[in-house]
């Protein structure tokens, strides 16, 4: 290569380790001036009937759209007819207006698995279908998933792949300014998973109808010799009483330091400082894996602060088999599930199973585009960083060699981005009823001896997520302000002239590229120089195939009572430091009767250890059992560390029969600002008032 062309393109040099049972290629590139770094690109497929099976569930369905310009109205993208010639009234077309958008309404959630665009086909106008986002909707309107598309590639359709997400809406969005959006044709296909249910719901009434016509005694006979705990075990974990959106998650405040629990006294307030696990949410609840084997699919595991930790503790109790589905485009009938055993082992055995099916009988017509994501930040410190990408970035940030002491210095700009190609999700059957998933014999205090409870509650891993995920690190000694703006504009592909502040901060910017899954040989082998060459190591591994291996990058939870999501995190996790405060409160003590009373005021306080172990001590008030007469009355102070706060009134009634009689007696009291309780009334009819103040 000559000197000239080295100017115009970069240098690099290239090592490979290896992690695990991932690859990992680390790649340093020198950016030239004219970089075009393009991400993103979803190859589109071939016009196939076989790419998806069952029922188009957007067919004829109500449509809308941002605009309607030219009487190209949203229904002709969902009137059955795939002719993409706009002249033939089969079209839509929205206003030259920024960010146009189309939605169908499915008339009730549905699980869906596919969403086929057909794009405009005249006028060279195709490319207009780029740069848009796909996005599912619940009932309410609310996201519940997203992907993006950058290009079609030239090809008439594209399949976009979601893994059974249960949607009421699909919208596709444009993210451009001043274009139209024109749709030939959309079609909707539930997942492998909710078609499967129509199948399994008829051998269900045809089994049925065979066990209805045996005989009373021996239906008798059969169910006296089963052994299991079916109704015991669904009546204890469907009875289960807990927050679901909460007892996983905390609000608060982020803080830098990472310790495990400690408290402090501000002001008036008790403020406990703790971990939580936080994601960069885009609104899916995958959980990195971080290599972490005691992961798979269909495991159970305890809702508790181990797993916000990203450190599930398994339940271990015998299982049943349970049905498995990959979210590959083109699986059918048969081909498309498994049953396998809920082990490790036997669970990726049965991924194997459908991956081997999969290459052997429908990739060559079903290509699998990559659902790729990306996130940058500019680097300050590893705490910022894992609180950014995760806690497990610690281990990627050895290979990126972040220098944070000439950051701090103000010697060098470092800015990280993390890329992620979902190839696909493999799922579990969410089971009808919690004790499916296990087998016969297993009992309610089986679970209860293993911290089965309201407060404990199980959770098993409906999902995991397999692709590769590649983080890239940009680093330079330019001062420019500019470094951002310059690097977002070489990830979306913009072109940079080579005159401009852009091209003059990317001159000696070097990049560090490390690689976990896929195409990991092909990265690290030796790279010419050229931007394509760089592109090819971005886009390699765009399509799921033999020579790009995955690796699991994430997974998701249901709870075992009614399989709703567990978690809702983001594909990249992070433990963050959050700041709970809990203000000081008073309670106001006030004898207005006519008799004599005695007061009994306990509580418990709660304090940490310098290990972050929670410890409980319960107080009492050093005036307990006094005699008080009317027109008593005093304030009693807490500290916010108080928790089940307890008050009993008594007063003396004169009668022997009955000398003391309770006027008053709550337990588990909240702490509130102010709590004033007045006793009054006679021996006869005693009677309080209580007033509670929290601004």
């Amino acid at each position: 290569m000559s000197q000239n062309k080295q100017d115009k393109g970069f240098r690099y040099s290239i090592r490979k380790r290896s992690v695990g049972v991932c690859g990992v290629a680390i790649a340093t590139f020198l950016l030239g001036s004219g970089l075009v770094f393009q991400t993103n690109v979803v190859k589109a497929t071939e016009p196939s009937v076989a790419a998806v099976a069952g029922e188009n569930i957007a067919a004829h369905k109500s449509a809308s759209q941002s605009s309607t310009a030219y009487g190209a109205d949203a229904s002709r993208a969902v009137d059955g007819n795939r002719d993409n010639d706009y002249g033939n009234r089969s079209v839509t077309h929205t206003d030259f207006q920024d960010h146009s958008w189309w939605k169908v309404d499915l008339a009730k959630e549905e699980g869906v698995g596919t969403v086929r665009i057909y794009n405009r086909g005249d006028s060279n106008v195709g490319d207009r279908l780029s740069n848009f986002d796909v996005i599912l909707l619940d009932k309410d309107g609310n996201e519940v998933a997203r992907q993006h598309v950058d290009s079609l590639n030239n090809q008439p359709t594209v399949d976009v792949q979601f893994s059974g997400v249960d949607a009421r809406y699909v919208k596709i969005e444009l993210n451009k300014s001043k274009t139209p959006l024109s749709l030939a044709e959309v079609e909707v296909y539930r997942s492998v998973k909710e078609e499967k249910g129509v199948a399994d719901k008829k051998t269900e009434n045809k089994v049925k109808t065979e066990n209805e016509a045996k005989t009373e005694n021996e239906a008798k006979t059969e169910n006296e010799a089963k052994t299991d705990y079916t109704a015991e075990l669904n009546n204890y974990l469907f009875g289960l009483n807990y927050d679901k959106l909460n007892i996983l998650t905390r609000k608060g405040e982020a803080l830098e330091n990472y310790t495990n629990t400690s408290t402090k006294q501000q002001g008036s307030e008790f403020v406990v400082v703790e971990k939580v696990k936080k994601s960069l949410s885009n609104g899916s609840a995958d959980v990195a894996i971080n290599g972490n084997g005691d992961i798979f699919l269909g495991a159970l595991f305890k809702a508790n602060q181990d797993l916000l930790e990203n450190k599930p503790q398994q339940i271990s109790l015998d299982r049943s088999k349970g049905r498995i589905s990959v979210d590959l485009p083109g699986m059918v009938g048969g081909d498309s599930y498994v049953d396998a055993n809920p082990t490790a082992s036997g669970m990726q055995e049965g991924v194997n199973t459908l991956l081997n099916r999969w290459h052997e009988k429908y990739a060559a017509k079903n290509p699998a585009p990559a659902r790729m994501q990306y996130e940058s930040t500019s680097a300050y410190s590893m705490n910022q960083l894992k609180a950014k990408f995760g806690s497990d970035f610690e281990k990627v940030g050895v290979n990126l060699k972040i220098d944070f002491e000439a950051v701090n210095k103000g010697e060098k700009q470092i800015e990280v981005v993390d890329f992620k190609q979902v190839y696909y999700t493999a799922n579990f059957d969410a089971p009808k009823n919690p004790s499916d998933v296990f087998a016969s014999g297993v009992t309610v205090d089986q679970l209860k001896a293993r911290g089965i409870d309201e407060n404990t509650p199980p959770v098993y891993v409906s999902s995991v997520s397999y692709g590769r995920q590649m983080y890239v690190k940009f680093e330079t000694t330019s001062k420019s302000t500019e470094l951002k703006a310059a690097i977002n504009a070489v990830i979306k592909g913009v072109p940079i002239k080579p005159e401009s502040e852009w091209a003059r901060v990317l001159k000696n910017t070097t990049v560090t590229v490390s690689i976990v899954g896929g195409n990991a040989d092909g990265a690290a082998r030796v790279v010419t120089g050229t931007v394509e060459d760089l592109k090819k190591l971005i886009q390699e591994g765009a399509t799921f195939s033999t020579q790009n291996p995955a690796v699991p990058i994430s997974y998701k939870t249901a709870f075992l009572k009614d399989n709703q999501v567990a978690t809702i995190q983001s594909n990249t996790d992070y433990i963050e430091t959050k700041v709970t405060s809990y203000k000081n409160g008073y309670l106001n003590l006030h004898h207005k009767g006519a008799y004599i009373a005695r007061y009994y005021v306990s509580w418990d306080e709660v304090t940490y250890d310098k290990d972050g172990v929670e410890s409980i001590r319960t107080r009492q008030w050093e005036d307990n059992g006094k005699n008080r007469t009317a027109g008593f009355r005093t304030e009693i102070q807490f500290k916010g560390n108080v928790r089940n706060l307890r008050v009993k009134i008594q007063e003396k009634t004169g009668l022997a029969w009955e000398p003391w009689r309770t006027v008053y007696n709550r337990t588990d009291l909240p702490l509130v600002q102010k709590r004033t309780i007045i006793n009054s009334g006679t021996t006869i009819r005693p009677k309080y008032d209580e007033k509670v103040e929290n601004n």
